[in-house]
């Protein structure tokens, strides 16, 4: 296990010396000069480059990652060419680059422990991601096969997932170990990338003495460890007791036991710190690495991290940012081009709205120098249109394969998020911004205050006129307690924009970053609050899920930014005594955001109690229960994946089924078909193939199963304990009269008959 995580974190070092010139190119102009971006841009640069070759004849595998290398290297030595003066930049910041490299060092161990009490792919979306990363080490060429669609590619964006496997490659290591690792190594790349982002946030301020590594090192605190009030509750409820935590409404808390050292022993209790809401999950990022699953929203957390980079470099606002600029900086452009690519490509959700960020970043500059807000919009477009085009140039490719289920825009019926249980979500960041706003005492612009009103009202009219035009008017009343949050998110965003106004008109633009932060994730809330995105999931719950995730993330390094201010100010200002009020909220932020710290390693010790077997492998588990399916996945790893294809019962969303496929790669006719119906609509035949699938199992080796195992071309069955389950205890019996190629255990694989197939 240690060779595997050693090998893992060498390989990291590779990618990041491969990105370190361009990504410093890029962000000259950011106080760390970008460097420890270099990891995160060096690893989507290599298997952004490794899926495109996998298109071509190339195809993919060890060749296309190490084309991927060589078109890194070539970049790399081209600014070494041309730019001598990066080269000095990146010497000069030594320093920094050690301290990053800690950073990444203690986030990748503390997240690989963690990873090691519950490695296995069970539950939740764990299975899929890891059929989506084995499908992508299958594959021979882009994009892969979708294991639980045959016949079809993944309609699902999975560069998260190619980036994890060139890892993988150039460390030598295995898919099921891969999972974990990947997961470690996203994660330590997100920490070291916001460490960096925080400093260079607040190192843009006018005050004497910026403090950049306070503002790094609570962004990343906020950002790694901080957890929900809820999930801190958990712990003073369990050792409370009392009737009055359930008044939160929160399902299931508070917990029913506790065990000898005051932790909560209800199975998964942690769970419910994602649960507060009831149709919606509020996940943030120690959740994400507690549970583990290798999703697409936080494989996407270092790509998140250059994109609010690429946002910061055009609010620090000392270069135009005009139509033009990019024939002067084709490096940069391509730079930024890849990153917002790559982001499409690791969780689409995200590209819209950090490209929305960056253009509110670039307005503001924009009006910072003089302009009008039109005039600023537009400008802001035109420059925004070159890194666009080249961006959706290079993305493009995935997205033409996809299937795509249809997506709207739809009111919110249901009664939004009552104020009580959302502060159970969001208070730790809250009290940490409130308390550096009464520590540094912004002024407020009162046209711009006014401004940010409006809007926010807008938005609420909007909703209000929308519902009754659809005829769903009782969800006003229905809003109830909602109402609540409602002025309360139009009132926070107001003050935001008038104190961000303000503090860039007096050009402590360091001040202005987290305040207009904080009014971005202020309208971004209200947003979801109102609206959500229609897909095949119920209501806002994807919405809350997707957009939320981001707004933990930039009020994460808001908080950063506050911190370093909020200490800045007090050092500016030492012959000020501090208010009675000031101190009071140092000391309550202090109290929320230190229980919610504890929440982490309680939760990690509920995972080290499942029993699941200690490790980094994911996989490992199959062979744990004696059942002979890891067998069978042995056996499946020895046929060819471009010609085999082995029908196992159609599987249930969020259950351990369909592993064959999952862990082989070998495709099966429908896996999980909820997911399928997700990503690709019910347009596809989804329906169709469960039926079938069905079908071939009751009909067995007669004429009716002969000719849907052609139709799909089949060529191996397998019977074992879930398809027993599903399609009767007697199912073996049905195709007795075809040749069993392979057997374990109560798991029996019948071939078509090779004069039956075609």
């Amino acid at each position: 296990m240690l060779d595997d995580v050693a090998r893992w974190y060498l390989a990291t070092l590779v990618v990041a010396a491969l990105g370190l010139l361009p990504v410093s190119h890029a962000f000259g102009r950011l106080h760390s000069r970008g460097v420890l971006y270099a990891r995160a841009f060096g690893t989507i640069l290599v298997a952004l480059s490794a899926w495109l070759l996998g298109m071509s004849p190339v195809g993919y595998g060890l060749q296309a990652v190490a084309g991927g290398v060589v078109i890194a290297l070539a970049w790399s030595g081209l600014v070494a060419w041309r730019a001598p003066e990066v080269l000095r930049a990146v010497r000069d910041r030594w320093r920094l680059v050690l301290v990053g490299e800690a950073v990444f060092l203690v986030a990748f161990l503390v997240i690989t422990i963690a990873r090691s009490l519950a490695p296995n792919a069970v539950n939740t979306e764990k299975p899929m991601d890891m059929m989506i990363l084995v499908a992508v080490h299958a594959a021979e060429h882009m994009p892969p096969e979708d294991s639980w669609f045959a016949g079809r590619s993944l309609s699902y964006y999975h560069l998260g997932h190619t980036a994890v496997d060139v890892l993988s490659r150039l460390a030598r290591v295995e898919p099921g170990v891969a999972f974990n690792l990947g997961l470690a190594g996203a994660g330590a790349m997100a920490a070291a990338a916001a460490f960096a982002l925080a400093g260079d946030a607040h190192a843009l301020t006018s005050r004497a003495r910026p403090r950049p590594w306070l503002a790094g090192t609570v962004a990343v605190v906020a950002l790694m460890l901080v957890a929900s009030l809820e999930g801190g509750l958990e712990l003073v409820a369990a050792n409370a007791g009392g009737s009055f935590w359930a008044r939160f409404g929160v399902t299931g808390f508070p917990a029913q036991g506790v065990n000898d050292v005051g932790l909560p022993t209800d199975f998964w209790w942690w769970w419910r710190a994602t649960r507060v809401l009831p149709d919606a999950i509020a996940e943030f990022p120690a959740f994400s690495f507690i549970l583990g699953d290798m999703h697409a929203h936080v494989l996407a957390l270092p790509v998140v991290m250059l994109a609010l980079a690429v946002a910061l470099t055009a609010f620090e606002g000392s270069r135009p940012q005009t139509f033009l600029v990019w024939a002067q900086r084709p490096g940069e452009l391509a730079a930024i081009a890849v990153t917002f690519a790559a982001l499409a490509m690791t969780n689409a959700w995200d590209a819209p709205l950090y490209g929305a960020v960056w253009l509110a970043a670039g307005v503001a500059a924009y009006c910072a120098a003089g302009w009008s807000m039109p005039g600023a919009l537009m400008g802001m477009v035109r420059h925004l249109v070159p890194p666009a085009l080249l961006a959706g140039l290079l993305a493009w490719p995935m997205f033409t394969v996809f299937d795509h289920a249809p997506l709207g825009v739809a009111p919110v019926l249901s009664a939004g998020s009552d104020p009580a249980r959302f502060l159970l979500i969001w208070t730790p960041l809250l009290v940490i911004l409130g308390t550096c706003a009464l520590i540094t005492r912004p002024r407020v612009d009162r046209d711009a205050l006014l401004l940010g009103a409006v809007y926010g009202v807008a938005l609420v009219l909007a909703w209000a006129m929308s519902v009754t035009v659809v005829g769903q008017a009782g969800a006003l009343a229905l809003r109830g307690a909602g109402w609540l949050t409602l002025l309360g998110l139009v009132a926070g965003a107001a003050l935001a924009v008038g104190a961000a106004t303000s503090a860039l008109a007096s050009a402590d633009r360091g001040r202005a970053a987290w305040l207009a932060l904080v009014a971005g994730v202020a309208f971004l809330i209200l947003l979801t609050e109102l609206f959500h995105l229609s897909d095949a999931l119920p209501g806002r719950f994807n919405s809350v899920f997707k957009f939320w995730y981001g707004a933990w993330v930039m009020l994460a390094i808001a908080c950063g930014v506050a911190v370093a201010d909020a200490a800045t100010s007090v050092t500016a200002a030492v012959t000020r005594a501090p208010s009675l009020l000031g101190g009071l909220a140092v000391r309550g932020a202090a109290l929320v955001v230190v229980m919610t710290l504890l929440y982490l390693p309680a939760a990690l010790s509920s995972r080290a109690a499942e029993g699941q077997r200690r490790g980094l492998d994911a996989l490992a588990f199959l062979a744990d229960d004696g059942s002979g399916r890891s067998e069978v996945v042995a056996w499946a790893r020895t046929l060819d994946r471009e010609t085999a294809l082995l029908v196992e019962a159609v599987g249930r969303p969020y259950q351990d089924d369909n592993q064959v496929s999952m862990a082989s790669g070998v495709p099966t006719v429908l896996g999980w078909n909820g997911h399928e119906v997700t990503w690709r609509g019910d347009h596809a035949g989804i329906g169709e193939r469960e039926a079938d699938v069905g079908a071939l199992y009751n009909s067995g080796a007669n004429e009716v199963g002969l000719s849907i195992a052609r139709r799909y071309a089949v060529t191996h069955v397998l019977v074992g304990a879930r398809e027993r389950d599903r399609y009767g205890a007697d199912v073996a019996r049905r195709f007795e009269g075809w040749p069993v190629a392979f057997e374990a255990g109560r798991n029996v694989v019948f071939a078509v008959p090779q004069e039956e197939r075609r």
